[in-house]
This record gives structure tokens, sequence and C-alpha cells, in this order.
């Protein structure tokens, strides 16, 4: 009898271990910027309750972003038309570790508020000043852009991202949530996220 409940509470802590582990996918759209880079996001995470309602997160994850910032078509002498639009896209790659608190937590419902800082890796295309020059002005049969850049176009920086969710569990393994998440970082960055997720507890 002692082995029986011996092997009963091992199982029983084991899986109540088990059910405060979870791996998690995130994807969504993002703005980026002022609201004139629109693109998307998406993440892997694993995340731990050390706590009832206390957990933390790590988690590695990318967002692309792009737009329009000039539409320029024109004509050669023959007839055929080009398109010489400048647009630019910003992308990067991220890694992020974050404590959180659930308000709610239920055996269906749970609505989290997470912080934490993240280390983000980021390439743009952005030009910082542009100049275009008509055939009037250079006596091309097409319009000449000149480029400049004065900020990198390759940086590492870090950051701070605010983020709260909620999860409804479809069984006890899954469940599927939405999350809204805002994040900052020393290059200037500002990026909002407005995202789906599927996570598996185990």
């Amino acid at each position: 009898m002692k082995y029986i409940i011996f092997i009963a509470i091992i199982i029983s802590s084991k899986f109540c271990h088990a059910q405060n582990e979870q791996l998690q996918i995130i994807v969504g759209r993002g703005v980026h910027g002022t609201g004139d880079m629109r693109g998307f996001g998406l993440s892997f995470g694993y995340s731990k309750y050390f706590k009832k309602r206390m957990n933390w997160t790590a988690s590695i994850g990318s967002t692309i972003h792009d737009r329009l910032a000039s539409r320029i078509n024109y004509e050669f002498p023959a007839g055929v038309w080009n398109d010489g639009s400048l647009k630019s896209t910003t992308a990067g790659l991220q890694g992020t570790f974050s404590i959180g608190y659930s308000f709610l937590k239920s055996y269906k419902n749970e609505i989290c508020f997470k912080i934490g800082g993240l280390v983000r890796y980021e390439s743009s295309s952005y030009y910082d000043r542009v100049q275009l020059l008509y055939p009037g002005i250079t006596g091309l049969p097409y319009p000449v852009i000149l480029i400049k850049n004065t900020s990198p176009q390759k940086t590492l920086s870090l950051g701070i991202m605010p983020e709260l969710s909620y999860n409804y569990s479809l069984s006890k393994k899954i469940n599927i949530g939405l999350v809204g998440a805002y994040q900052f970082d020393t290059n200037g960055d500002n990026i909002y996220q407005l995202a789906l997720s599927i996570g598996r507890r185990f």
C-alpha cells in the first residue's frame, strides 16, 4: 500500500509539473515606427510557472515590415514603361526573456501580463535622404534617384517589451489565444503587434 501511495504521489506531481510548462507559437500582424510600415511577426517561446500565477518565458522570433515610399513610373523612348518606385524593408531577429503574472487563471481561461527585455538584430533598407532628378535636369531619358544613408543599416540593440495575452484551453494540453505587444529599443524602433497564438502544455 505504501508503494502504491508513493507511486501515485510521483505521478501526480509529474502531471502538475507538466501542466506548468508550455511551448507556444505566435504569429500576427505588426506595425513598425509611426505606422507607415506594416508587416508580420513570428515567434516561438517556452514558458514555465514558478508560482501559481507567475511565470517566465524565453522566446526567439522575427519581424519583417515594408512600405512603398514613392511610386515612380517612367517611360523609355521606345515606349516601354518601367517601375522605379522607392521601397524600403526592415527585418529583425530577436530573443526575449520576460516575467509574467496571470490576473485570471482558471481551467479554461487565462489573462496574463508580461514584461521583459530583448536583444534585437535588425537589417534595414530604409534611407535617410533621397533626391529625384528628372530628365529635364540630367538630359537622360529616365529619372535619376540619389540615395544617401547617414544611419547604420545593420544594428544590434537592447529593448523592452510589455505584452498582454488571453488564452483559451481547448483541452488539458492545447490552448489558443490572442496577444497584443509593444516593443521599443535603443535603436529607436517601435513595433506594435497583434497576433494569434497556439500553445501546448506538457
